[in-house]
């Protein structure tokens, strides 16, 4: 081994007799050998992981929710044979349940035993006694430190923790030790394989991002996500599987609050095969929608008026655009589309119609005039009517301007004008 390799640097710093050896011998060898513990990685997670070994490092995997991140470092430890040591991180983890905390019942026992009246020698024993290996509680990371066996260490989203304990890390992730003041340094008797994971919903420090390879892991393309479903359920057929792919992939295209994880998409595979579905056709398609808004036509029903209204078109353009790809999609998808576009038309007439009735009934009890001088489109959206300068004998109208920023915006606004216009045309119409 040449001496500028790092992890023999790391182990002479360690003080270890010899340098344990590699844990994979090439990427190809990590993509087999991950494959066979069910994780089916691409060149750059294999690459990274590979790296991660040799330069003895620890591995940042950020990313969106449900997506592998975990899973790499689980397979991992089951491909190299390792003890999987896992810190699951919260708003509010401190040190005593990272690193290590004194067993204080058993401290307060040993005193009450051992301590003789008025002696300050035995007092002086007791004290640097109480404070022996004996005490100490070890949490995740120093047991991953002080683990004689072949560790992979998992420090689970990361960017759920304060920047005060992400900096208790820094020690173990550069030095692979951790200082602890009434014993002293605790240093590694192992070369730890440490894997960090974030879903990206804060930024860390830079001195944590330094100290570690970087790896994002997104959502995958098509033809990966259909290996992965055929890989991890049972009895799916390949068409299935690919329809499947596809559908998700054109859901995580639009603009929606969530998108579809890998893990979701398993879950989805699983439910049409314990169904007994072969294919995904119309009416998978239309559940399917439901699914992925539960009880949504409920609420938005129970809204009243035009709050009701404007409220429905608004979801119904949000969800009607499911299974659009942007020329993605293959002719599976299409039917998909055609249905979702049909339902999205339908709820929006719908809507604006309703607006449309509303507006004009509000109008019609109106005593007198009541104008806003704003622009209802370049602003906020709000809607402002004028009906009956032509065709009321000269009377103006008026109607409140209605706060609707948080289910109109400025095309409705213009859809509901227009609507109102041709009524009022097709009433003086009938009039004459």
């Amino acid at each position: 081994m040449s001496s500028i390799d790092p992890r023999q640097e790391l182990a002479a710093r360690l003080g270890l007799a010899e340098v344990p050896p590699a844990r994979f011998e090439g990427v190809a060898d990590v993509v087999g050998r991950l494959r066979d513990n069910d994780y089916l990685s691409n060149e750059s997670i294999a690459s990274v992981t590979f790296l991660a070994d040799r330069l003895a490092k620890p591995v940042l995997v950020e990313g969106p929710a449900g997506t592998g991140k975990t899973a790499l470092a689980q397979a991992v430890a089951k491909a190299t044979g390792s003890r999987l040591i896992r810190l699951q991180c919260y708003e509010g983890l401190d040190e005593s349940k990272a690193l290590y905390e004194w067993n204080y019942r058993k401290q307060l026992l040993r005193i009450q035993a051992g301590r003789a009246e008025g002696s300050a020698e035995n007092w002086d024993a007791l004290e640097e006694d109480i404070f022996a290996e004996e005490f100490l509680l070890t949490r995740p990371l120093l047991e991953a430190i002080r683990a004689t066996e072949p560790v992979v260490l998992l420090i689970d989203e990361i960017d759920r923790v304060e920047l005060e304990t992400e900096a208790l890390l820094l020690e173990i992730l550069s030095e692979y030790q951790v200082s602890i003041p009434e014993l002293g340094t605790v240093t590694a008797t192992q070369i730890p394989m440490v894997f960090l994971t974030s879903n990206g919903t804060r930024e860390l420090s830079e001195a944590l991002k330094r100290r570690c390879l970087y790896l994002y892991v997104g959502y995958p393309d098509v033809e990966r996500e259909r290996d992965i479903i055929l890989s991890r359920v049972p009895g799916i057929s390949s068409a299935l599987a690919e329809q499947i792919a596809r559908v998700v992939r054109s859901l995580r295209s639009l603009d929606l609050k969530k998108s579809p994880s890998v893990s979701e998409t398993l879950d989805w595979a699983r439910t049409l095969v314990l169904l007994g579905k072969d294919e995904i056709g119309e009416a998978d398609a239309v559940a399917e929608d439901e699914m992925l808004r539960p009880d949504a036509e409920d609420h938005l029903a129970a809204l009243p008026g035009l709050e009701g209204a404007a409220a429905r078109l608004g979801h119904g353009q949000r969800h009607g655009r499911r299974g659009r790809d942007d020329g993605v999609a293959l002719a599976g998808d299409r039917d998909l589309e055609e249905v979702h576009r049909r339902r999205a038309d339908e709820a929006r007439h719908e809507a604006v119609d309703r607006v449309a009735v509303d507006l004009e009934r509000r109008a019609r009890l109106l005593d007198a005039p009541v104008l806003h001088d704003h622009n209802a489109v370049a602003q906020r959206h709000r809607l402002d009517l004028v009906v009956g300068d032509e065709h009321r004998g000269g009377r103006q109208l008026g109607v409140q301007a209605l706060d609707l920023d948080a289910h109109l915006g400025a095309q409705l606004g213009v859809e509901v004008r227009q609507r109102l216009v041709e009524q009022e045309d097709q009433r003086v119409a009938h009039d004459a």
